[in-house]
């Protein structure tokens, strides 16, 4: 429905106005993560701008919320069409319709990702800045705000060699970060999340990141793992550095400069596939992995150091012809433990 107001004399130079009524309005608009579907709301024109307060569509299956609407040709040299507003949702579907929000490179590395599950969308604000077909100037996405994830999984790498990170649920919180073609990533903080990862489950894990087409860093990471702690080998630093595959690095590659304190070596062992693992006790210390080129990781390069307190690690291999005599319980077992190691030339030096 159309309603047109026209003034006269007009007021602030403005003389036509307006009203817009959305009823089960369709879209296809590509910057949209989903087809939008049964559109309803009010859309104001004046002055040369759209404006809406409370429309409300249906994307993939969840309802969502846009306010605070606002579409306009932004002044010279800049004549870029902006369109900007506040959006929220429940239960909204993660998957490579995300990447739609943003221009190449970023679009391709974000699909590439293969992305899976729902989110809870909490007073998102987007803004895009969309160049006519005679500018120069690049696509621009800006963006920030809270999201509630919700078993999401995510992919890194390619083809066999992918690693998959699976069941992420927590809190992310988008700090405002600004996308081009030419530069820019996503950067924020992940609070109260868990995930699993190569079959262990991460707890209440915070930390901070930045994400672009090139690179995924986490920073000042914190989670609970194994009944012990992981964290950052070095206060406030880059916790994991994975860089996505390139023609640099077709495989991709991470590093990572991590501690861990009090991980039970039972748990830890059962978790990583050993049945039934015939050890135990509490193990800490810290790691540098350098590289590692896929998941080649016998290939890996690295350093370490790791101790073992109250730990079973076996009957010690001395003198078994006189303690064959005693009862089982009654021989010396190896209960602690240190080492230091490096991995370098395809193996591990203790």
């Amino acid at each position: 429905d159309l309603v047109c107001r026209h003034r006269y004399p007009p007021v602030d130079g403005s003389q036509l106005q307006l009203v817009v009524q959305l009823l089960d309005v369709a879209s296809n608009a590509p910057i949209l993560p989903k087809p939008a579907r049964r559109m309803t709301g009010e859309l104001t024109i004046a002055g040369g701008e759209l404006r809406f307060d409370d429309v409300r569509a249906e994307l993939g299956g969840a309802e969502v919320r846009a306010t605070g609407g606002l579409v306009r040709t932004r002044p010279a040299p800049d004549g870029r069409t902006e369109i900007a507003f506040t959006v929220a949702s429940n239960n909204f579907p993660v998957d490579d319709g995300l990447a739609n929000l943003f221009s190449e490179p970023l679009h391709s590395a974000i699909k590439d990702r293969q992305l899976s599950g729902r989110t809870d969308v909490d007073a998102l604000q987007l803004q895009f800045l969309l160049p006519g077909d005679q500018s120069d100037l690049p696509l621009q996405t800006t963006i920030d705000g809270q999201l509630r994830l919700d078993n999401v999984g995510m992919t890194l790498g390619n083809d066999r060699e992918a690693l998959r990170i699976e069941d992420i649920t927590g809190y992310v919180r988008l700090q405002q970060s600004v996308v081009t073609s030419a530069s820019g990533g996503l950067r924020g903080t992940m609070q109260g999340c868990s995930l699993q990862l190569l079959r262990h489950r991460l707890e209440a894990l915070s930390a901070g990141f930045t994400a672009d087409a090139e690179r995924l860093v986490l920073h000042s990471l914190s989670a609970n793992l194994d009944g012990g702690t992981l964290r950052n080998a070095v206060d406030d630093s880059v916790a994991l550095d994975y860089t996505l595959p390139s023609a640099a690095a077709p495989r991709g590659t991470l590093r990572a400069h991590l501690a861990f304190d009090r991980v039970d070596v039972y748990t830890f062992l059962d978790q990583s596939g050993w049945t039934n693992p015939p050890y135990s006790g509490t193990t800490s210390g810290s790691f540098q992995l350098d590289r590692l080129d896929g998941s080649d990781l016998v290939g890996a390069t690295g350093s370490g150091e790791l101790s073992v307190e109250r730990g079973d690690l076996g009957v010690v291999p001395l003198f078994t012809a006189i303690y064959a005599q005693l009862p089982a319980p009654e021989r010396p077992r190896f209960d602690r433990l240190h080492s230091s190691f490096r991995l370098a030339d395809r193996r591990v030096e203790f």
